[in-house]
Formats: C-alpha cells, structure tokens, sequence
C-alpha cells in the first residue's frame, strides 16, 4: 500500500511548514486539506486511514485529513477548450468525444491548506 508512504511525506511536509511559522503554544493542526486527483493513483479512503497511522507521535496528531477528488479534465483538440473526461478508464472529451492526451487535472497531490485550533485553556487552579 503505497499511501502510507503518501500519508508519512504528507506529515514531514506539514511539519517542516508548522517548523517555519510560528505557531502559539495554544494552537494545534486541526485539518490539513488536500486535493487527489483521480488518476493519482491514490485511493482516498486508504490515505485517511494511513495518515492516521503516520501522524501518531507527530506534530501534527490529532489532525484531520480532509479529501477533495479532482476529477480528470484535458484539453480538446476538436472543442478547443478544457473538458471533463467522459471517464478515467476513457480519456476523451465529454462534450464531442474526442480522444486526448493533454491532461489539465485529475493527476495531482496537493497539500492545499492547513487549519489550525485553538486548545481550551487549562483551567489549573479553579475550584
């Protein structure tokens, strides 16, 4: 299963961005935001699963991944304009069904934005 080997770069790659900000001591990853496209070869559900595993004992534990599927889209030679693929086993133009090789979407990994928590303050003291 190669997304675990997905899932622990996703972790570096958050951790060297948390690394380079700064971030209060109050203040956690809450979701890190990606976009998949569909002929990534990545399988969404199993990245979720193992981004669970690789962001145990991390910085950014506890984190969500929340998953956008990019549908494939290229560029048609005959409508001269981007297309949605009819199907990722089919890579033609929706619109007139013309063959393409010049894919514009549905191949990428994207760490597209990060969201941060505030933790409750300890209340230590109150009774």
């Amino acid at each position: 299963m190669h997304e675990l080997s997905v899932a622990q770069s996703l972790v570096e790659l958050v951790s060297e961005q948390l690394a380079q900000l700064s971030v209060e001591p109050d203040e956690r990853v809450g979701t890190i935001f990606v976009s998949v496209g569909k002929l990534s070869g990545i399988v969404p559900a199993a990245l979720s699963s193992a981004f669970a595993v690789a962001a145990k004992e991390s910085a950014v534990s506890g984190a969500v991944l929340e998953i956008e599927e990019i549908h494939p889209r290229l560029w048609c030679t005959q409508c001269l304009a981007e297309r949605d693929v009819r199907s990722v086993q089919s890579i033609c133009c929706d619109e007139c069904g013309q063959p393409g090789n010049d894919l514009r979407a549905g191949r990428e990994l994207l760490v597209t934005s990060i969201e941060f928590v505030r933790e409750p303050q300890n209340a230590a003291g109150d009774s």
